[in-house]
C-alpha cells in the first residue's frame, strides 16, 4: 500500500467483503432477507422461539471462534507488517 498505511490481514479479509455488501444487490437481498426474518419471528410465536435460541447459538459460536482466530490474525498482521 502507498503512503504509512499498513496493509494487515484483517484489512485484507475485509476490504472485499466489505465491498460486496455494499453493493446494491446485495444490500437489498439482506435487508429483504432480515425483514422476512423478523416478520417471520413475530407472526409465528413457536418459529420466534426456536430462532432465539438458535441465535443465541450462533452468537456464542461467533464470539468463540472470533477469541480462538484472534491470536492467528495477529500474528498474520505482524507479518505483514
Amino acid at each position: 500500500m502507498s503512503g504509512n498505511r499498513k496493509f494487515t490481514w484483517s484489512r485484507w479479509w475485509m476490504f472485499p467483503m466489505g465491498r460486496v455488501a455494499g453493493l446494491p444487490l446485495v444490500s437489498s437481498a439482506c435487508e429483504m432477507a432480515s425483514a422476512s426474518y423478523e416478520a417471520t419471528k413475530e407472526t409465528h410465536p413457536a418459529v420466534k422461539a426456536v430462532c432465539e435460541v438458535a441465535e443465541t447459538g450462533v452468537r456464542a459460536i461467533t464470539s468463540a471462534a472470533i477469541t480462538g482466530a484472534q491470536p492467528i490474525l495477529d500474528q498474520l498482521d505482524s507479518q505483514s507488517e
